[in-house]
Order: C-alpha cells, then sequence, then structure tokens
C-alpha cells in the first residue's frame, strides 16, 4: 500500500507517493493521506495494482515509477481511481 498527499481528482501528470501515512500526510496543506492499493516493484520500476484489490481494476495495469533519494516515489499519473481508497486525516496535535 502506498499513499499520497492529494486525492484522485487532483492528480497531475506525475503523482509523489509515500510509504507511510504520516508521510503523505506531511506533504501536502491539507494534512490527509489517500491510500492506494499499489506497490512499488522497483526491480520493474513501475507501481503495479495489490493482489488483493486486482479485481478492481485489470490486474495488468501498471505505471512507470522511480524511487527519490528520501525514499518517496515517484509515479506517471493518473492512477486509476478504483485503486484508491477512503482518505485518512492526521488531526493537529495540541501542545
Amino acid at each position: 500500500m502506498l499513499f499520497s498527499s492529494v486525492g484522485p481528482c487532483t492528480q497531475g501528470v506525475y503523482l509523489r507517493l509515500f510509504r507511510t501515512i504520516p508521510e503523505a500526510a506531511s506533504a501536502g496543506p491539507s494534512r490527509s493521506a489517500w491510500p492506494i492499493a499499489i506497490r512499488y516493484r522497483a526491480e520493474a520500476g513501475r507501481i503495479v495494482p495489490m493482489r488483493n484489490h486486482a479485481w478492481a481494476f485489470d490486474p495488468d495495469w501498471w505505471s512507470s515509477a522511480y524511487e527519490l533519494g528520501d525514499g518517496s516515489i515517484i509515479a506517471r499519473a493518473p492512477i486509476p481511481v478504483p485503486l484508491w481508497l477512503p482518505r485518512h486525516t492526521r488531526e493537529p496535535r495540541e501542545g
């Protein structure tokens, strides 16, 4: 599972993906993280649907991707909407 700091309706040509909810929530002004049922296959340089969500979309779909030095991933968008899951909102901490 990878996460985005923007929702499926605001994807650009490329999309920055994160491995955790806190990383994605910290990267965007909305402090939200949208889970996407995909995984990164570094050896192939692509993102692919997770097996347990492949029924929701063509299991042969893939998009090119590469990893940045900070561990985030840049993928060619758009990622099909059926692979997006409900977003997580990170509440501001008091103190």
